[in-house]
C-alpha cells in the first residue's frame, strides 16, 4: 500500500482499489473513494461489512492486501474500543487530543459538538 501527500488539488483522502481478506474471507473488495477537502465522512454498513477494517487501514493500524491509500494531511479517527481514562468527558477528550497534537485551532471541532 502507497502512503502518499500527492493528491489531487481539492481532494484530502483517495483510496484506489483497497482489497482485504482475512484467510479466505474477503471483507473489502476493490474500494475506492475520493474524499474532497471540508467534507464530513460516515461510514456505515451492516455488521462485518469492513468498516473498521477499512478504517483500521486509513490510519495505518492494519495494511491492506493490495491497492493504494494516499492522504494530504492527518486522518482523525475515533474507534469503538475505548483509549483514554473511561471517566473523561468528550470534551476532555478533545481537549487532551488538541493539546497532545498542537492543534491551535479547533473551531469547528467545538462547532460540531454542539
Amino acid at each position: 500500500m502507497n502512503f502518499s501527500h500527492q493528491v489531487p488539488a481539492g481532494t484530502v483522502l483517495r483510496l484506489h482499489d483497497v482489497h482485504k481478506a482475512y484467510g479466505r474471507r474477503p471483507v473489502l473488495r476493490g474500494v475506492s473513494l475520493d474524499v474532497p477537502s471540508g467534507c464530513l465522512l460516515g461510514i456505515v454498513g451492516a455488521n462485518g461489512a469492513g468498516k473498521s477494517t477499512l478504517l483500521r487501514i486509513l490510519v495505518g493500524q492494519a495494511a491492506a492486501d493490495s491497492g493504494t491509500v494516499r492522504c494530504r494531511g492527518r486522518i482523525g479517527y475515533c474507534p469503538q474500543e475505548t483509549v483514554l481514562h473511561p471517566a473523561l468527558t468528550v470534551r476532555e477528550h478533545v481537549r487532551f487530543f488538541q493539546a497532545a497534537y498542537r492543534l491551535d485551532d479547533c473551531r469547528r471541532v467545538w462547532q460540531l459538538l454542539e
